[in-house]
Formats: structure tokens, sequence, C-alpha cells
């Protein structure tokens, strides 16, 4: 059995005893490696701008169910400590003013039934109280993203607490089939420390994997698909769901039945055209 609260780990930038309320921008993401793909834009507001601070979760440790069901508890564990160390060393290096790592298994995220990390995270927004908070967009490929999802807006419309923008990232789906006024065109200006921050993820790369070479590619491809009668002023671009009208309902209605109205006028945009 692995477990799990040796998982748990909390980085707070200098001596470690800093007020973790100090935090104002958060990003939660599933894995380590998350954040720096889909938060680029965040990072890079709060490096030039003392007053911001940029806290990320990683809810997961990183190893896959495959993985945990196919080897021992020491592989396992030696595995959780090198995708740790990997986050810890990114956050040191971008300056984040705390990271923290839940270390909750895929296969407890994606449970409906699981409930921890939504507490976790609900005491975490009354804690920081962030002005900004980015996470996983609801139509993302990879399952644990989309679970991750459910939980931070779970946790934000239960809380009361509105952050001013709370925006879905692109990870394993992009957002470029959403039209413009449906989505944020987030600048990244230094993708070359981005790239660097990917690179502290040395177990996450191969020969057929190099995700800091994808990421720049997908933010090049935004850029220059993103309009075709005019130009952005950014030469890399990444898009976010603005997902702030979700928690602005009056009524309190399935997820699935909103992300579906939110779906429904832009299917019939797509299709109307066909419609003679």
């Amino acid at each position: 059995m692995i477990d799990k609260s040796e998982h748990h780990h909390l980085f707070i930038q200098g001596d470690g005893e800093q007020d973790l309320s100090l935090g104002t921008h958060l990003a939660i993401g599933a894995h380590p490696d998350d954040l720096e793909i889909m938060a680029g834009p965040l990072i890079e507001e709060c490096l030039q701008d003392d007053r911001k601070k940029f806290v990320g979760v990683v809810c997961t440790h990183g190893v896959s169910d495959s993985f945990i069901s196919e080897n021992s508890t020491q592989l396992i564990s030696e595995k959780i400590k090198v995708r740790r160390s990997e986050q810890l060393k990114a956050a040191e290096l971008a300056g984040y003013f705390a990271v923290i790592q839940l270390g909750h298994s895929s296969s407890d995220v994606k449970n409906p039934r699981f409930t921890i990390l939504k507490e976790q995270l609900s005491e975490l927004i009354k804690t920081i109280k962030p002005q900004k908070v980015y996470t996983h967009n609801p139509f993302d490929r990879h399952r644990t993203h989309r679970a991750v999802f459910r939980n931070v807006f779970e946790s934000l419309r239960d809380s009361q607490f509105r952050p001013e923008e709370f925006l879905g990232c692109e990870v394993w789906r992009g957002l470029d089939w959403l039209d413009s006024e449906k989505k944020r065109a987030l600048s990244i200006n230094d993708t070359a420390f981005i790239e660097k921050l990917i690179s502290c993820f040395s177990s996450q790369q191969d020969s057929q994997r190099d995700y800091a070479l994808g990421l720049r590619s997908r933010l090049k491809a935004n850029q220059t698909f993103n309009d075709a009668y005019k130009s952005l002023e950014s030469d890399h671009i990444l898009y976010a769901l603005d997902l702030k009208h979700l928690l602005e309902k009056k009524t309190q209605v399935k997820l699935s039945h909103a992300l579906a109205e939110f779906l429904d006028p832009l299917l019939g945009e797509l299709i109307k055209d066909y419609d003679i």
C-alpha cells in the first residue's frame, strides 16, 4: 500500500514560514508539469510584479494507475519522489510563492465519491481568496484533468467566493475550435523561460515526446491562426475558456447541463451553413 500522507507536500518560498493567505494568483492542475503547460501567462504576470504571488496546486502524485498496477510499492514510491522533486525544481526556478502537492492518485481524483480533494481545495480557496484562478478546461481530453476541473468548479461554487478571473486552459485539448468570443487569447512573452520550466520534468520527456516543443508549436499556431484578417501583437498565444459565467448562475444546475447550454449555440453556428 502507498501511504498517501507521505506524498502531500507544501513548499513556500523563502523561509517557508510565510502566510499562505498572502498568495494572490492560484493555478490548480492535475499532474506535475500541468501548471507550467497551462498557466504560463499567470506565472509571467507574477514574475513581473512583486505584489502578485503565484500559488500552484498539484492534485495528484503524477504516477499513472497503470504503472501502479504493474509495479512494486518501492518503484512506485521512487517515481512519485522523482515527480515531486521535478515540480519543486520548477517552482524554485520560477519563484512561485508556494506550490502544494496533494499527492492523490488519479483513480481517487476521478471518483465522484472521493470528496477529500474538494474539501482541500475549498479550504485553500477560503484561505487564499485568489484574484485569479486557472485550471483545466472542462473539454480537456484527459479524464483526470476534467475531474480536477469539476472539483475546482464545485469548490468555488459552494464557497460563494468569486475571483476576478476563472479560466480553463489548454493541455490535452486545444481550444482553437471555439469562436473568439467564447475564449480568451492570453499572451506568453518569454516562451524560452516557460520551456525551461517544462524541461525540469525530464522524467516525462523521451525521443517521441517533447512537451516544450509541443507547447511552443501550439502557442505559435494559436497566434498564426487566431484570425484570418488581423494579426495579434503577441507572437505566442495560449487560449483559455472564461468560466466565470458558470459560477454566476442564480440556481444550481448540473454541471453537465450548464456545459451543454454553453455548447449548443456553438454547435448551431457550426452547422447552420449546411442547413440548406
